[in-house]
């Protein structure tokens, strides 16, 4: 374990090993979203093998993150976040857990652990969650009462819209 604030963190931690983390991200999202199209079949093995490289290279960045500050890493839940991003993405390129491909893209989250405004939306994002709870409680009684009085309203001029509750609030929601 080095000390604290030795040279190897401070670059890891400074912008522009941010900005190039960030580049590495995004370049992978775009291999992933290539992926997709039926046109791009043919690039497949050349995009596997980008995928790979990216991998690793986020596996040293990992692996130089862990050394460089030691126990001190594990300390930070956006570390960990970032840690486990990468296992799951180490884990998927085993053939037998091919399944776990799909959650490569999960990668392109690491974004938000690299900028510190993006960790304060997170975080602020977070702590609204009860707000949010309350807000999505309240719109939900409006939506019931109102479903309720559409359905006393309009069952008998359209009874195959609002046959019942369940299908006033459908009729609503459209």
């Amino acid at each position: 374990m080095l000390p604290k604030n030795n040279k190897l963190e401070k670059f890891l931690d400074s912008h522009h090993a941010h900005e190039c983390v960030a580049i590495l991200i995004i370049l992978n999202a775009f291999v992933l979203g290539a992926e997709t199209y039926p046109s791009m079949r043919p690039y497949l093995p050349l995009f596997h093998t980008i995928d790979f490289i990216l991998l690793s290279a986020f596996v040293i960045e990992l692996a130089l993150r862990v050394f460089a500050s030691g126990m001190r890493f594990f300390k930070c839940s956006w570390n960990l976040f970032d840690m486990v991003t990468i296992l799951v993405s180490v884990v998927s390129t085993f053939p037998a857990l091919s399944a776990f491909r799909v959650v490569r893209i999960i990668r392109v989250m690491r974004l938000i652990s690299l900028f510190p405004q993006m960790r304060t939306v997170i975080s602020a994002l977070y702590m609204a969650i009860p707000g949010i709870l309350s807000v999505a409680c309240l719109l939900f009684m409006m939506f019931y009462v109102f479903s309720i009085i559409a359905y006393n309203l309009f069952h008998g001029i359209n009874p195959e819209l609002f046959s019942s509750l369940g299908g006033s609030m459908y009729t609503l929601f459209q």
